[in-house]
């Protein structure tokens, strides 16, 4: 299913699986690559109808991991009307 291991990673201090990401204004700190990249997995897999990617650039490690791609194939394979918009400020 997923490469990326989010038992027991904690973000602001709460647990990331128990995290509904994107609901709130809440800002969430990460302090490496790999917590960025979980979160923004654990993003996609939360998604249900709509997603912005809003990034200044698309990152190695981030964007290109096979559990992230797989997390966005399966969210735009939900039905015909999703969306996954990516803006990108550095291409």
């Amino acid at each position: 299913m997923s490469d990326t291991n989010t038992t027991g990673l904690t973000v602001g201090g709460q647990p990331l699986d128990s995290l509904q990401l994107g609901a709130g204004s809440e800002v969430l700190e990460t302090g490496s690559r790999s917590e960025v990249a979980a979160v923004t997995q654990r993003l996609v897999e939360q998604a249900q109808r709509s997603l912005l990617l809003h990034t200044e650039c698309l990152s190695p490690g981030i964007h290109d991991r096979p559990d992230f791609l797989e997390a966005v194939r399966r969210f735009c394979s939900l039905h015909d009307q999703t969306r996954f918009l990516i803006l990108i400020q550095d291409s």
